[in-house]
């Protein structure tokens, strides 16, 4: 999603390699689904040189293509593709990689432990660690047991093991967050009752 250091730009030269001006070069973005600047067609100047003002790479990291032609055609080495490799940014938000599991019983360990990413501003993973995330109940009316907070490993994810609720049988869902980070909010986990723990009257004998 940004720009790369140095705009792309091409030199057209004769068959004794001198530079030739005033011809025009088409720069386009091939793959990557970044933009650049400028979008029209761009003549080279007295030095043979076209060159791009701006080319800012796709939202996805991963490898980005961008493709120059020269008119006329039958130029040798036309096209001229340039390839760069868009990396993750900075980490500006989190997202659920592994779900709670759909269904608990009250007071008792999840089956499944959530799992949450550190991302860039796109989506991409950024795998930096020792980020502190910490986690609650967002919606339900319960308790959150198990540590509230853990930190990134290496490849930016943070696993929330040991964790349970304990509340009303209803639907519960987790909010997951972290200091300049947006946050992120699970599925629902469906809370269903746990073991027999404790007998109450409900229909009481006559009080005569």
């Amino acid at each position: 999603g940004s720009a790369v250091a140095t705009a792309p730009s091409v030199v057209v030269h004769d068959v004794s390699n001198n530079p030739v001006s005033g011809v025009a070069v088409t720069l386009a973005v091939a793959s990557g689904g970044g933009s650049l600047l400028p979008v029209a067609a761009v003549n080279t100047n007295a030095s043979g040189v076209a060159a791009a003002t701006s080319w800012t790479l796709g939202p996805a990291a991963g490898a980005n293509t961008l493709r120059a032609d020269a008119a006329p055609a039958g130029i040798t080495g036309d096209p001229v593709t340039f390839t760069a490799t868009a990396v993750a940014g900075g980490a500006g938000r989190l997202g659920m990689v592994t779900q709670p599991p759909a269904t608990a019983t009250n007071g008792a360990a999840f089956t499944q432990a959530p799992v949450v990413q550190l991302q860039d501003v796109n989506g991409n993973a950024v795998a930096t660690a020792g980020i502190a995330v910490s986690v609650a109940i967002a919606s339900g009316t319960g308790t959150l047991n198990g540590p509230p907070t853990q930190a990134t490993d290496a490849n930016g994810r943070a696993t929330f093991t040991g964790l349970s609720i304990t509340g009303l049988a209803g639907a519960f869902t987790l909010q997951f967050t972290g200091a300049g980070l947006t946050g992120v909010t699970s599925t629902a986990v469906n809370l269903v009752a746990g073991s027999a723990a404790r007998l109450a009257i409900t229909t009481s004998p006559p009080a005569t």
